[in-house]
């Protein structure tokens, strides 16, 4: 089912849980790959948007790894966070 990266042959891993993907549009939404879902034919994975857990949805394989949608995003890639919308409290 899975594929293996294998640089001989072009063929690319499947994503990992916990990996993220940013989309390729002007949106630059986060998502981060929490299940492989079985039950479509083809590889398909859920994942949640990394700044509104409430937004889940399943991507095929295909589609997470189409650079023309998603980019797999680094460590280093990912955006600062930010204290936009955080409730302080000062006495």
């Amino acid at each position: 089912m899975t594929k293996e990266a294998n640089g001989s042959n072009g063929a690319e891993a499947a994503p990992r849980i916990g990996q993220r993907f940013k989309r390729a549009d002007q949106s630059g939404m986060i998502f981060v790959v929490t299940e492989e879902v079985r039950g479509f034919g083809l590889p398909h994975f859920r994942v949640r948007r990394i700044d509104d857990p409430t937004d889940t949805r399943i991507f095929a394989f295909s589609a997470l790894l189409d650079r023309h949608l998603f980019r797999a995003v680094q460590g280093n890639d990912l955006p600062e966070p930010s204290d936009a919308g955080q409730l302080r409290l000062s006495a």
